[in-house]
């Protein structure tokens, strides 16, 4: 079977001692990034120079079969030139997102620049810590606005994948009916929404409520979930997850074909070894081999346009 990861990171060597200004964080060896008297582990502590480049995962995805990956980025720290770099390294098997700026129309050139300089996807991380709605970043980002709208055209135009991280129960940009305007506006670009909509291992009913309304995107021809970083959302559970395995077997019965397997490497590596991530879902029986098909490949196809 065929294998695409459809979410994963890349961190340069150069990276190592650069501090975010917005976000007042520096990247410090053994995978910590460091700033205002918060630490926060992005990867493990055995990455001793914090670096996971575009060499590593492309031998960390020959370990594992892998035959395709997609980078994504957050906007902590993000690096269109160095994702740029990795697409031009191994353009057969790496596709790339970027990351813009949406201050005012001036994003669209360099949307047109970057997709010119391969990177086929836009990004946008919205967690209030290390996101888009970072007090100093844009704190009212919403993706139903007049800004929007010509963001997400020329996004079509160009033939994008637009990637969405909407953040946990309680961001400003975990909403459902803002993302649904948006999608609805724009049938013809499309969107993926990541981590599967940020279930729980306990759900309680409004949570849950909340859940199968952001799941509901799916119902959308042009929306797709991605089943990204199982490991950190479930941690508590540990190796096989089998509260994400539930969370994923209830989605695919309601939206078959919609989902698509990604690993969120190298941050996930903190909970789990890469080929556990893989084979959680790959040797589960709770999916068939046509859905596996589908989760491990196909849907990644459609949703990223990878021929």
């Amino acid at each position: 079977m065929e294998i695409i990861d459809a979410h994963v990171h890349i961190v340069p060597r150069e990276l190592l001692g650069k501090t975010d200004e917005r976000f007042g964080l520096r990247v410090e060896p053994f995978g910590i990034k460091r700033g205002g008297g918060e630490e926060i582990r992005f990867m493990p502590p055995y990455f001793a120079d914090s670096a996971f480049p575009a060499e590593a995962l492309l031998a960390t995805l020959d370990e594992a079969g892998v035959r395709r990956a997609v980078i994504q980025q957050s906007f902590c720290h993000y690096d269109n030139e160095a994702v740029a770099a990795a697409v031009a390294l191994a353009p057969e098997r790496l596709s790339g997102a970027m990351v813009i700026e949406p201050r005012d129309e001036s994003c669209l050139d360099a949307m047109t620049y970057w997709a010119g300089r391969c990177l086929r996807v836009m990004k946008f991380e919205c967690s209030r810590g290390l996101g888009y709605t970072h007090p100093k970043a844009y704190p009212e980002l919403r993706f139903d606005t007049p800004l929007f709208d010509r963001v997400f055209d020329r996004a079509e135009a160009l033939g994008l994948t637009v990637t969405i991280d909407p953040g946990r129960r309680g961001d400003h940009c975990h909403d459902p009916d803002m993302l649904l305007r948006a999608v609805a506006a724009h049938p013809g670009l499309r969107f993926v929404i990541c981590h599967l909509g940020f279930p729980a291992p306990v759900m309680s009913p409004e949570r849950e409520k909340l859940w199968r309304r952001m799941t509901a995107l799916a119902e959308r021809e042009n929306v797709w979930f991605d089943a990204a970083a199982m490991p950190d959302l479930f941690a508590a559970e540990g190796c096989p997850w089998p509260g994400a395995l539930a969370c994923l077997r209830r989605f695919l019965d309601l939206y078959p074909g919609k989902a698509v397997w990604g690993s969120d490497v190298p941050g996930t590596l903190c909970n789990a070894a890469y080929p556990q991530m893989r084979d959680a879902f790959l040797q589960s029986p709770l999916f068939t081999e046509k859905e596996l098909q589908s989760l491990f490949s196909e849907a990644a196809k459609a949703a990223y346009c990878l021929g």
